[in-house]
């Protein structure tokens, strides 16, 4: 809940920020690792955990940037394999994915005092969408867990990273991302859901 708040007000500053100075339009896109912590699972029975493997995310962006700040609306699809679920003493392996489309508006700061590499932090808010494909159906004491399902929920994001100027018109990011969301509910079943996100970008200003 703390993280959620301060990335709502440092998206608030930012935005200020940005708007004092003069923009630069850009797009941008981003890869890589994401590494998702456990979930805790609940229903009105019982509770327990699910683990996944290491995903690929995959993000593109429009913005704006004034130099020492700038302010972007993203879509992000996160994709990770079911690896375990576990309930009562008792752990199964899974075979499923589970995906994340995410809509952001995000706010950066950026230091350029070390020009060609800038470092920077960023935070963000928006919407979170998680579909699961469980291809076994499972139960907590009877009770259906996942099968297939689709939630949307508000979600959060905050990082750091640095910026290499390749030249006037072209950029590249590379930097890491904690990304929650708040519980999601999939038949039922409370999800709760934080990545870790290690990326590569590129951007392109107009």
């Amino acid at each position: 809940m703390k993280l959620r708040k301060f990335s709502l007000l440092v998206l608030v500053f930012l935005i200020s920020l940005a708007a004092t100075t003069q923009a630069q339009p850009y797009m941008g896109l981003n890869v890589g690792a994401t590494i998702t912590s456990d979930s805790n699972l609940s229903d009105n029975i019982s509770s327990g955990n699910m683990s996944y493997n290491t995903g690929v995310a995959l993000f593109g962006s429009c913005g704006a940037d004034f130099g020492i700040s700038r302010i972007e609306l993203e879509i992000g699809y996160r994709d990770y394999d079911v690896d375990r679920h576990s309930a009562n003493g008792l752990s199964e392996i899974l075979s499923g994915t589970i995906n994340i489309v995410n809509y952001m508006a995000n706010g950066y700061l950026v230091a350029p005092f070390f020009y060609p590499v800038k470092p920077f932090v960023m935070a963000g808010a928006g919407l979170a969408t998680m579909h699961s494909e469980v291809l076994k159906r499972l139960t907590l004491n009877g009770t259906q867990l996942i099968d297939s399902a689709t939630n949307t929920q508000f979600a959060y994001q905050t990082g750091l990273g640095v910026i290499y100027d390749v030249s006037s018109r072209i950029a590249v990011d590379a930097g890491y991302r904690y990304m929650g969301a708040a519980d999601f509910d999939l038949n039922g079943t409370k999800v709760s859901y934080g990545s870790h996100n290690l990326f590569l970008g590129c951007r392109y200003f107009f």
